[in-house]
Parts: C-alpha cells; structure tokens; sequence
C-alpha cells in the first residue's frame, strides 16, 4: 500500500517541478521580450534624437540662408540706386519712379523668398513635432508592451502540498 502513496507523491513533485520549469521558461521569455522592447526604444531614441539635430542644423543653415539672401538684396538695391544715379541722367519724378521701381522688383522676389523661408521653418517645425510625438508614442508603446506581461511567481509550495495532501487522501 504504501507503493502507491510513493508513486503519487512522486507524481506530484514532478508536477510541481513542470510547474517551477514553464514559470521559469516563461519569465525568460518575458525577460528577453522586455530586454527587446527596451532596446527597440533605445534605437528609436537615438534616431530621433538625430533627428532633431539633422532639423536643428538645417534651421541653422535656412537662417544662414535667409540672412545672406537679405545682405545680398540690400547691396543690389544699393547697388541700382547707385547705378541710376551714376547714369548722370536729370533728377525728377521719373527718376525717382524708375528708382521705386527697381527697388520694388527687388522686394517683390525678396517677399516672395521669405514666403518660401517661412514654409521651410514651419516644415521643420512640423518634423519636429512628429519626431516629439513619434517618441512619446514610442515610450508609451514600450510601456504598454511591457505592462502587458508579469513575471510569473511559484506558489511557495502550496500546490506541491494540496497534491501530497490530495495523494494521501486518495490511499
């Protein structure tokens, strides 16, 4: 008789050891999954952050841009006034208009230009948005992933003692 309550109690420590072995396999799944999810959100912080960078630098060089582009219409403006007024040709309201009216096509192209700057600092400050939103989707995607599982705990015992206990009680 007693051969029976040995094979059951057996029975149950190889349960409880398949119990303690799929928690295990499962918590290094979870583990090596976290580890991924982690590293994934590193990888994607880095690119942002170069990102952010590559828009930095390219706001830097639309300023550059803008700014040389400015000097450069200055010196032609001066340069036209300078120009008429050399020609020797009589002052007058038609000098005077025709003075105006160099200087407005200047200013006509260089609107026009800051109009086209303008749409590049909203695009660039339109990608750094996405960048800013694409990362805090990220985090909050990361952290999703990894709240979505636990780590598994054994049961102290309390199974492996319900199946002796239920072994004893069935011999």
């Amino acid at each position: 008789m007693a051969w029976p309550l040995v094979i059951m109690g057996a029975s149950a420590l190889m349960k409880q050891d398949a119990r303690n072995k799929q928690n295990s396999e499962y918590n290094w799944w979870k583990n090596k999954k976290d580890k991924n999810t982690v590293e994934a959100l590193r990888i994607k912080a880095g690119n942002s952050r170069q990102g952010m960078v590559d828009i930095d630098r390219q706001k830097i060089n639309t300023e550059n841009i803008t700014a040389d582009t400015k000097v450069s219409n200055s010196l032609e403006k001066m340069r036209r006034v300078a120009s008429i007024k050399a020609t020797g040709g009589p002052e007058g309201q038609s000098t005077d208009a025709f003075t105006d009216r160099s200087i407005g096509e200047i200013l006509i192209q260089e609107n026009a230009f800051l109009k086209n700057q303008d749409v590049k600092y909203q695009q660039l400050a339109m990608n750094q948005r996405e960048i800013k939103f694409g990362m805090d989707m990220a985090f909050l995607d990361a952290q999703a992933s990894i709240d979505s599982t636990s780590y598994r705990r054994g049961d102290g015992g309390a199974a492996l003692f319900m199946d002796l206990a239920s072994a004893y009680a069935k011999s």
